[in-house]
This record gives structure tokens, C-alpha cells and sequence, in this order.
């Protein structure tokens, strides 16, 4: 029978030990972030590596390693950590997000972007998922090319979603493609008529379209006053009730 002295002997060096992994663990994390801010990716990988072995589920340590592998010219590595970061059960929006916010960190963006094509070339199931992932990004880069062809693409499999349509809407704005008769579409059909965000956007782009067509002012003058109204009345504010007086001549 163990006596409580050693009982508490045990307790003691197994509490000892514990604060030891946690000091090696902090010093090394603390490398891992000095060695990716001065952009050693090689020594910032390795370090990485090292704080996995001891916590594999720690998202952020995921991110910032796939990014390590990336900038150290080893995708191969960024594609094995993001399977490693799956088996361990880290959720998929969990290491895209992280993954984003640490290429975005060091402003290295595209990064970002191979990375979400390599994860959807690897993963075909997820590929629908991905492109959602991806349309936000050029919707942030204000792409319009790919932001009208991935919104296509995505209201492919959802043609009742309105946020795709409006996506693909505002693609063409960039490309320089929007008409009067995708404006006209798009009123003529039944979305989501409590959408706030897309009548402001509907009313904001039918008032470009007045002043860029001065044939057809009235017309597109109508549609934009139509928009911002209905909008105004979900949630009126200081801006809405600006141009609904402009367009009303008031």
C-alpha cells in the first residue's frame, strides 16, 4: 500500500513535469512566431512541426504552418498538414479561416487562393464548398471576371439564392457587362423581397445605370426609387433617406 507521503511524492513530480512540457511548449511557440515574422519559413516550419507532435489540434498552429510550407516552396507540405489538421477532426471552415487570416498577415493573399484550388483539386467532394470559399475571395479582390463565373457556377446548384445572383451582378459591374436588362431581370423575378442588403445594391446600381443612360433615366430612376424604398422600409437610415429624396426630386 502506497503511504499518502507517496502518494503526494508522485503527485508533486508528475505536476513538475507537466509545468516543464508547458514551459518548452511556450518556448517553442515563441520561436515558431519570432521566426515567422523575420520570414525564416524553414526554422518557422520546423518549430511548427514540434508544437503539432505536442498539440495536434491547435488550429492556428495549422494555419501559420501550411503558410510556412507555402512560402518554403513546399506545397506537398501545405496539402499533408491540411489532411493531418482533417484526421485530427479540426473542422473545415475552421483551418480555411485561420489559413486566410495568416496569409493575409503577412499580405500574401494569393497564397490564400492556390491554396483553396490545390485543397478542391485534392478533395473533390468538398468542391462546391470550396468555390463558395473562393467566391468570397474575389469578391474581396473585387475580381470581376472570376466573381461572375464562380457566382454562376454557384447558383448553378442553388438557382433560389439570391446572394449568388446579386454576386454575379456585381461581377458584370466590374467587368464593365452590366445592361439595363439584367436590371430589369432581376426585378421582374420574386427573390427575396425582405433582402435588405440586395435592394440597397439593386437601388444602388439601377442609380448608376440612370446617370449612365440618360435615354432611360426615368425608367431606371423608377426602379432604383422602388429599390432603396422597400429597403427604407426594412431599416431606414441616414443614407437611404439621402438618395430616396434625390430620386424623388425632393
Amino acid at each position: 500500500m502506497i503511504s499518502v507521503r507517496r502518494k503526494i511524492a508522485i503527485l508533486v513530480t508528475a505536476a513538475i513535469a507537466i509545468v516543464a512540457v508547458a514551459a518548452d511548449y511556450g518556448t517553442t511557440a515563441r520561436k515558431a512566431a519570432r521566426f515567422f515574422a523575420e520570414r525564416e519559413w524553414a526554422s518557422a516550419g520546423a518549430m511548427y512541426e514540434l508544437m503539432l507532435n505536442e498539440r495536434p489540434t491547435d488550429v492556428k498552429t495549422y494555419a501559420s504552418a501550411i503558410v510556412a510550407a507555402y512560402e518554403n516552396a513546399d506545397t506537398v507540405k501545405a496539402m499533408q498538414l491540411f489532411t493531418r489538421a482533417q484526421s485530427n477532426l479540426i473542422p473545415f471552415d475552421s483551418i480555411l479561416t485561420a489559413t486566410r487570416n495568416a496569409s493575409f498577415s503577412i499580405g500574401e493573399p494569393r497564397l490564400y487562393e492556390d491554396f483553396l484550388c490545390r485543397t478542391k483539386d485534392a478533395n473533390p467532394t468538398l468542391e462546391r464548398v470550396v468555390d463558395n470559399y473562393l467566391l468570397k475571395y474575389y469578391l474581396f479582390r473585387r475580381d470581376g471576371e472570376k466573381i461572375h463565373d464562380y457566382a454562376m457556377k454557384m447558383s448553378e446548384g442553388a438557382p433560389n439564392r439570391n446572394d449568388y445572383y446579386l454576386a454575379s451582378i456585381k461581377g458584370r459591374l466590374r467587368k464593365g457587362e452590366i445592361s439595363p436588362a439584367t436590371i430589369e431581370a432581376f426585378c421582374a423575378d420574386d427573390h427575396n423581397p425582405d433582402d435588405f442588403e440586395s435592394l440597397v445594391y439593386l437601388g444602388v446600381i439601377a442609380m448608376q445605370l440612370a446617370e449612365d443612360s440618360p435615354d432611360r433615366y426615368d425608367e431606371f430612376r423608377s426602379i432604383a426609387l422602388s429599390a432603396l424604398t422597400a429597403a427604407s422600409g426594412i431599416k431606414s437610415t441616414p443614407k437611404l433617406r439621402e438618395y430616396i429624396s434625390i430620386l424623388s426630386g425632393k
